[in-house]
């Protein structure tokens, strides 16, 4: 009877050191400096008990039990929360953007990418739903191309204007090395920045560093 007890709280100690890093027991709520080699060579000796007690079998069948419910947790936490959706949300569809859709544009088209996320992305994961029709041209724009935007009535000026420039935007994208005099119209026409300027043409002296 002891001995299965001893079995079963080498097992529960085991369990402990796998989700807590230690095997006392202990938790701490707050962060903490820890010497991670100096605890983990403390709190692993239930492993060599166990292995010494010739219960390797169970200890590798705890680890990769272990290790298969952690893949499934970041897997399912992948998704969003509420809030961060909202916060996300919120941005693209802020006043300063419903009635000027072509800073949103700029933004959009200047910022493509920023810590592993598009505006694609962005849109997409916090499931945005534009509270304007100049906030949806944009999205729609974002999200799908330029085809998508054509098809919003270009008699309201701000769309007509935000049309407008994605024109410049998608033909500056575009140009080749023998239509530099051509982009540098549309820089000025549109006031494009560094990052609407195609790759290849950066190197150029007209765009290169002073």
């Amino acid at each position: 009877m002891a001995g299965q007890n001893n079995e079963s709280l080498n097992s529960q100690r085991l369990r402990r050191f796998l989700i807590y890093g230690r095997d006392d027991g202990r938790y701490f709520v707050n962060e903490r400096r820890v010497n991670v080699v100096r605890d983990f060579s403390q709190h692993s000796r239930i492993i060599d008990r166990m292995i010494s007690e010739g219960r390797g079998l169970e200890v590798v069948g705890l680890i990769k039990e272990f290790v298969k419910f952690t893949s499934t947790q970041r897997e399912d936490s992948r998704g969003w929360g509420r809030a961060q959706r909202k916060a996300v949300s919120e941005w693209y569809n802020q006043a300063a953007f419903q009635n000027n859709p072509k800073k949103l544009l700029r933004l959009g088209t200047k910022y493509k990418k920023r810590h592993g996320y598009t505006h694609r992305d962005l849109i997409r994961l916090a499931h945005v739903k534009p509270k304007t029709h100049h906030i949806e041209f944009v999205i729609q724009y974002i999200v799908k191309g330029m085809c998508s935007s054509s098809n919003f009535d270009d008699s309201d000026g701000l769309i007509r204007e935000a049309g407008q420039f994605i024109k410049g935007v998608e033909q500056a994208k575009e140009c080749k090395g023998n239509a530099i005099n051509h982009l540098i119209s549309l820089i000025r026409r549109y006031n494009l920045t560094r990052e609407h300027i195609p790759t290849n043409l950066l190197n150029s002296r007209m765009f290169g560093e002073p």
